[in-house]
């Protein structure tokens, strides 16, 4: 009897590192779905906001460089841990 019970423990054990592994993948996929949102979002509206009317290649350099920056907090700034 002592056997069937440490089967059990064993397989609701597996079962549920199973459950808790599936749901940090999809958390993870939430946060990285809304970080690809978030850089897109800066990327494209950095130009609008700093107010250029030329073309600048060192413009265009930062308005990458801010979205990946702003991209980055959001990313470090919603892990849970």
């Amino acid at each position: 009897m002592s056997d069937h019970r440490e089967m059990m423990k064993r397989k609701f054990h597996s079962n549920n590192v199973e459950v808790m592994e599936g749901i940090k993948v999809k958390d993870t996929a939430k946060r990285a779905i809304v970080t690809v949102i978030v850089f897109v979002i800066i990327y494209v509206l950095s130009g609008p906001i700093i107010g250029y009317t030329n073309y600048d290649m060192y413009l265009k350099g930062i308005e990458f460089l801010s979205a990946v920056i702003g991209a980055g907090c959001y990313w470090i700034g919603s892990n849970k841990k």
